[in-house]
């Protein structure tokens, strides 16, 4: 391979690798940006879906507490007194909590009040059950008999459930808050426990903080129809505040998540050992069914995005899945938290593959456009050092068949002008020489100028009879071939017209019996035939030789411009390689084709294959 060639093969492939590693480069780069981009999008779409139904788990706890630390420290009594009554008859009212419904979120029948004493007491169910809740607050059994109307079956449920919770925040709640309860002093009012941020002023009058204080007392009496209103001679209404502070939500195993809050109340009934302040602890439980089963899947259906998200409410203490995309806690639940699981782990994995394989076809195209791009140009190239190689060759010959006929008619005609001739024979011989000479280089030139005018498709076609210009080129090239020592022989089968030009059926006969001549100078038959023949769909023109024929490899390449078999400097046969080039053309510019094949016994067949007139 030759330096040029070997320069264009290392710049071809330096020009599709370093582009391909380019490409790579980027493709790996671009890849990774975006794997990187997708995994913070996707965990940042988690964390949103987790903080955005964590709020609203929260917003809606706060909304509870508020609501219960603006309810009136009296309501938590079975039967209370409305502060601002006036007179000295005064009635009392059931309590709003009796009848369990008091909040969605809070468990029926929940609600209970720790008296300085430490008796837990709850605002008790439904009106005709008062007289049992009562009994079962004493332990007493329970006189059916001495309701007014017995409890059906959902109001014993409702009694029993009552009696569980008293019973549960007797045992639970009050060991947690007795100790903070009982540290109240004279001026310790409304003093609570740091963690209690806030604090509230109720008001009341004396006559409706006495009347509050006693109303237990007036339970089972009122409900017996032995006292039904509160008397009492107190000289004023004086106006007292009763300190409360801020709810509390805490867990205790086995019981749950409850709130609740200290009430500070002036002792005006002079109970509970004279203490001149009373401390009552209020509260209710979650109702943690409702939340979990209801609430929070409200919750996580209006909010749950994107898709593939899971979003769970579960115990602090629960084990979780490895590989959590986000948890926090919610404060208003204790002992609880919000865990976001990604159940599409794959989801960046799948976006990227897309992307790689997107970034890979438009590679590989782009890879495949360059590729073939430079294989064009690299095999345009080659064929342009080939065609600048023919050229030069075609330049070389071209030189070398002028200057051989040129310098032996210059060296007779300085002979001849020099007088050194003196005989006539020998005089006329070299005329002769000279006219052949000159013959032959009108031929190279006329060949020349013939392939020019092919190249501009000046050839003009019609109906030609084949005869005519066949038996021009026997009469007028016979001669020379017979002084070569070679014999033509003519066979026109057929007479039918064919589509051609004259002018280039002689030409091409030339050529091919020239190219006939001058490679088969060993042959030991020297017979050239010119066979006219009808085709299937034409006429076939062959020049028939028996010189060494052409290889199979050779056959198509002799057609091209300036294309000789063989090194230029060592080929024994003259020529400018456009011979049989511009036979091709010449063929070809008449509608037909030319081909090379093996002459049986030995040689080439050059066959000519016209059209025919219709």
């Amino acid at each position: 391979m030759d330096a040029a060639p070997k320069k264009l093969l290392v710049v071809f492939a330096l020009s599709v690798f370093l582009p391909a590693v380019a490409l790579a480069v980027l493709a790996y780069g671009s890849v990774a940006r975006e794997r990187r981009a997708l995994t913070a999008e996707r965990a940042g779409a988690l964390t949103a879906t987790g903080a955005r139904i964590r709020r609203g788990l929260s917003s809606a706890l706060e909304e509870l507490r508020r609501t219960e630390e603006e309810r009136p420290w009296f309501h938590y009594n079975a039967l209370y007194f409305e502060p601002d009554q006036i007179g000295k008859g005064l009635s009392y009212q059931l309590s709003p909590l009796a009848d369990g419904n008091a909040h969605p979120l809070v468990e029926t029948w929940s609600h209970f009040q720790i008296d300085p004493a430490g008796s837990v007491s709850s605002p008790t169910p439904p009106r005709q059950s008062i007289a049992q809740t009562a009994q079962i607050r004493r332990n007493e059994p329970v006189d059916e008999a001495a309701s007014p109307r017995p409890p059906a079956d959902a109001q014993k449920d409702a009694l029993a459930r009552s009696a569980r919770n008293v019973e549960q925040v007797q045992e639970k709640v009050l060991p947690r808050v007795r100790t903070a309860q009982q540290l109240v002093v004279q001026d310790g009012k409304g003093r609570f426990p740091e963690e209690f941020a806030r604090n509230f002023r109720q008001w009341t009058n004396r006559k409706g903080a006495v009347a509050n204080q006693q109303s237990e007392e007036s339970v089972r009496d009122i409900i017996e129809g032995k006292k039904q209103t509160f008397e009492n001679d107190l000289p004023e209404e004086e106006i007292l505040s009763v300190e409360v502070s801020s709810l509390r939500f805490e867990e205790l195993p086995d019981f749950g998540i409850y709130a609740y809050r200290y009430v500070d109340a002036p002792n005006e009934t002079g109970g509970y050992g004279g203490q001149p302040v009373l401390r009552f602890v209020q509260g209710f439980r979650l109702d943690l069914d409702h939340i979990r089963g209801t609430l929070f899947p409200a919750l996580v259906a209006a909010d749950l995005d994107p898709a593939g998200a899971k979003v769970s409410l579960v115990p602090a203490l629960e084990s979780v899945p490895a590989g959590v995309a986000w948890e926090e806690p919610v404060p208003q639940l204790p002992g609880y938290r919000i865990v976001v699981e990604d159940t599409e782990p794959g989801w960046v994995g799948e976006r990227v593959a897309r992307l790689s394989f997107l970034l890979i076809g438009i590679a590989a195209l782009l890879l495949l456009v360059i590729a073939g791009g430079l294989s064009f140009t690299l095999r345009a190239v080659r064929q342009e050092v080939r065609l600048a190689r023919r050229k030069s060759d075609f330049v070389a010959a071209v030189t070398h068949e002028l200057r051989t006929p040129l310098t032996g008619i210059k060296m007779y005609a300085d002979m001849l002008k020099a007088g050194w001739v003196k005989d006539e024979e020998t005089r006329d011989d070299y005329v002769g020489f000279m006219a052949a000479e000159t013959d032959r280089l009108a031929r190279l030139v006329n060949r020349v100028l013939d392939f020019a005018r092919t190249e501009r498709g000046e050839t003009a076609v019609g109906l030609v009879d084949l005869a005519e210009p066949i038996l021009e080129v026997e009469r007028d090239f016979g001669p020379w071939m017979r002084e070569k020592g070679f014999t033509l022989e003519v066979d026109l089968a057929t007479k039918r017209p064919a589509v051609a030009n004259a002018d280039a059926v002689k030409q091409i006969l030339l050529n091919l019996l020239e190219n006939a001549v001058k490679y088969a100078p060993d042959a030991t038959d020297r017979t050239i035939r010119v066979a006219v023949r009808d085709a299937a769909d034409g006429i076939d023109i062959s020049v028939i030789d028996r010189g060494p024929g052409v290889p199979e490899e050779e056959r198509e390449r002799i057609f091209a411009e300036f294309y000789r078999p063989g090194e230029e400097l060592t080929r024994e046969a003259p020529g400018a390689g456009l011979g049989l080039a511009l036979v091709r053309r010449l063929a070809e510019s008449m509608g037909g084709s030319v081909e090379v094949g093996d002459t049986p016994g030995g040689g080439a067949t050059f066959r000519v294959h016209l059209q025919i007139g219709v």
